[in-house]
């Protein structure tokens, strides 16, 4: 159970990563934004996706090399 609490929590940073994205670069562009198919698709969705994924990935490896080996 801890493990699937575990990943959808990473799969809802990745989420928000990306549409936080989306929404400030739509914000700047003077765009529409909505959560929908056109959104999915925007390259700025997928860049804060891949933030997302960085933020995953570094606290695993800060995770990994700051436990003391038992």
């Amino acid at each position: 159970m801890h493990t699937i609490v575990k990943y959808g929590l990473r799969l809802l940073l990745v989420i928000v990563c990306g549409l936080v994205s989306a929404r400030f670069f739509s914000y700047e562009k003077g765009t529409h934004f909505g959560f929908d198919k056109r959104t999915l698709k925007s390259r700025q969705f997928w860049l804060g996706a891949l933030v997302g994924l960085t933020f995953i990935f570094s606290d695993y490896r800060f995770a990994h090399y700051l436990t003391l080996p038992q």
